[in-house]
Formats: structure tokens, sequence, C-alpha cells
């Protein structure tokens, strides 16, 4: 049975007394150090569930083991936290994860998070992800997270870059509805897009009956250059933007996420539509460099090994595999036990790290303002081809999100 939120506050006081047998964080386990177990905070049910997360995550378990050897010889576990996405089940998740005794949490792109914070920093146990769902879970102070790429403010400034270099003055967007998605939209988003001079609406839209033709018909309704999505389940994005052409609309459509639709369904309109992406997928593939051709059939062999190959393509399931493979990398190096301590000064020497399917890492606290947690200021602005693949706009794949200045 669900605990109270009365019941999560509870567990988060008594959560003091296990901190106390947590000094200097958690170990690789009681086994001698043959093997590493790391804490993973997976949203597989409730609001913000990404079930395919769980997919990546043991890809990487599988890749790691059985093609790198563990790392350095150790064995990888993982320790699970499958969320429904409440706080209270986060909680005790976290307090689990102290009493465990993990040496670093892998956040699988969880919503609720934040409720984890408090208890894992008290612990002095990291928190490691490829990015943050989460607002706000990526202005920790440094050490206490580490974040391959960027959170919501760079995402955001991500977004309205890509607005600008498509020429857009006005755009219309869907989010699914949330308090965070409020606050994305309204604190860090249309601020960004009002430095730029672009002039962004969002429609919150609750995805429990979605009817695609009425939303196309409010988010058309400001007569927008730009129109598309920040967040929306898949199925949801592909009837939005046949209902967005059908109403006639001509101009860009933003895909925010919402990679399968395109891929899947090679529509001549889909062509020209832009995507913002933090990891390499599959379908890009055509567009990637040497050595991330190698790490995208590697991931793909996995997954087909898995049962998972539909998947793929899935942004959240490449970054899971991507970002545990980038943290069995860092860690190869660590000759002594890999604890909490180890973890923490190990990643914040990174620079210029190359990543699984992700850009370059430098944990320096210093590559994206107030987000000290942030090892990347780097994102891919990507076109759909006719042939379905999604190009990069630049060369290099990814580039530089620059911060915009009021």
């Amino acid at each position: 049975m669900r605990k109270s939120m009365a019941g999560a506050v509870t567990a988060s006081l008594l959560f003091a007394s296990l901190a106390a047998c947590a000094e200097n964080g958690g170990s690789a386990g009681g086994d001698g150090g043959k093997t590493v177990t790391i804490g993973v905070v997976a949203p597989l049910a409730g609001v913000g569930a990404l079930p395919a997360t769980e997919y990546g995550v043991n890809a990487a378990r599988s890749y790691i083991n059985e093609e790198l050897g563990g790392i350095g010889g150790r064995k990888v576990e993982f320790e699970w936290c499958k969320s429904d996405g409440t706080p209270e089940f986060i909680v005790n998740c976290a307090n689990e994860f102290v009493r465990k005794g993990v040496p670093a949490v892998y956040d699988a792109s969880n919503l609720a998070l934040p409720a984890a914070v408090p208890i894992l920093n008290q612990a002095g146990i990291p928190i490691i992800g490829s990015y943050p769902s989460a607002v706000g879970v990526d202005n920790q102070p440094r050490g206490s997270a580490f974040y391959l790429s960027g959170g919501a403010p760079m995402h955001a400034a991500g977004t309205v870059q890509l607005m600008e270099r498509s020429g857009a003055k006005k755009v219309s967007l869907a989010v699914i509805a949330s308090a965070q998605a409020r606050d994305y939209v309204d604190k860090t988003l249309k601020p960004s897009a009002k430095a730029l001079g672009v002039d962004v609406t969002a429609q919150l839209v609750e995805t429990d009956n979605i009817n695609a033709r009425v939303l196309a018909a409010t988010l058309l309704q400001g007569r927008p250059d730009t129109a598309g999505v920040i967040s929306l389940p898949e199925e949801d994005c592909q009837n939005l933007f046949e209902a967005l052409r059908d109403h006639g609309f001509t101009g860009t459509l933003m895909a925010g996420p919402c990679v399968m639709p395109f891929i899947n369904d090679k529509r001549p309109d889909a062509a020209g539509a832009l995507l913002q992406s933090r990891v390499w997928l599959p379908a890009a593939k055509p567009h990637a460099p040497a050595e991330t051709r190698k790490q995208l059939d590697a991931y793909e062999a996995q997954m087909k090994k898995l049962g998972h190959e539909k998947a793929v393509n899935e942004p959240y399931t490449a970054a899971a595999f991507g970002g545990l493979v980038t943290l069995a990398s860092a860690l190869e190096t660590v000759e002594g036990d890999i604890d909490s301590a180890t973890v923490v000064e190990t990643l914040k020497q990174l620079k210029d790290h190359p990543t699984w399917l992700l850009g370059p890492a430098t944990c320096d606290g210093e590559q994206w303002p107030g987000s000290a947690s942030t090892c990347s200021r780097s994102e891919m602005f990507l076109e759909v081809q006719k042939d379905g693949s999604l190009k990069p706009l630049s060369n290099e794949g990814f580039e530089e999100v620059t911060q915009p200045t009021s």
C-alpha cells in the first residue's frame, strides 16, 4: 500500500539515523570490491512515466559487463527504484539507497527526483544523469550531482536558439500539463525567447483524452509561423502533426522529443521538421561521425539482444544507455574502492571527456550559469529528411548553446 505524504515526511526525518551509518557516502558493496552496485531511479509509472528507460539501463548493464568486462574487472549491478511518480515513493528509495550504501545514484530522467535530493546530499551520495527531467535538480552545489548535458535553463535556451535559426517570430507549442511544465514555460522558456525577440505561447494539455484537431486549432489561433510540441506522448505527437497540416498549416513543425512519428511515418510533409536532442539516435546514424556510428551499432546490438530493438530511437532510452556506459568508462581508472568520494572526485576531473552518444563532458561546475551540475553546454539541432533520417544542422553534430542576454 502506498504511503501517505505524512508518511513520506516521517521517512525523510528518519533518514538521519541512516545517514549516520553512511559517513563518506556509499561504497561498492560487501563482496570485497568485486561488484559495483549503482542506484537507478527510473520513471516507469505515473506522471512523466518513461517505461522504455528500463530497456536502456538493462542494455547498458549488459554492454558494460559482457563487452567491457565491467569497471576495471568489477561487475556492475543496479539497485532499482522503479518510480511510480510520487514523492513518497522516491523518499523510500532514497533511504534504501543510503541503507545499502550505493556509491552513486543514476537519474534516468525522473520528474519526482527532487524528493530524494536532500537525503542523498546529506549522505554524500552523488546523483549522475544524462540530463534531468525535473526542474532545478541540476542547480545543486558542485559535487552533489553530475549531468552530462544541461537542465531546463540550457535546454530552453537551445529551444529558442533553434527557433531563431528557423526564422520563427511567433511560436505556439503544446506541453503535457503539470506544475513543473508551467514553471518551465513561464520562468525559463518564455524569458529566454523574449530575450531573442521570439513570442512563445504554450498550451498545457491533459493527456487522458487529447483531441488532436481541437488542439491544433487552438495552437493556430495566434497565426504562428512555427507550431508543435514541447512534450506529448508519441501517438499524440503524430496525431497533432497530422492535424496541423490538415488545418492548412505550412510553417515549420517543432517536434520537441517526438522522434518516432517522423521515423515510422515517412510522410513528405514531415521533411523539414526540426528537433532538438541531447543524444545521438540510430535515426541520425547516416549523418554521424565514424566513432559515433560504432557506438550506435553497439547500442542497437544490445537492444536487439534484449528484445527491445523497436525502442532504439526513444531518446530517453538511448540517453540511459549512453550515460551509464560513460559513467563506467570514467570510473575505469579507479584502482581502489569505488565509493561516493571516489566517484565525485573522478567526475570532477573530467575535461572534454568523450561520452557515449552525448556531447563531450567537462564537469568543472562552470558550463552553465547557476547550474554547477551541468557538464556540457552543447545540444544537437536536427532536421527531418525525406527518408525519415535525422540530420544535424551542424556538421559536427553537437553545437554550443549560447545563453540569451536580456
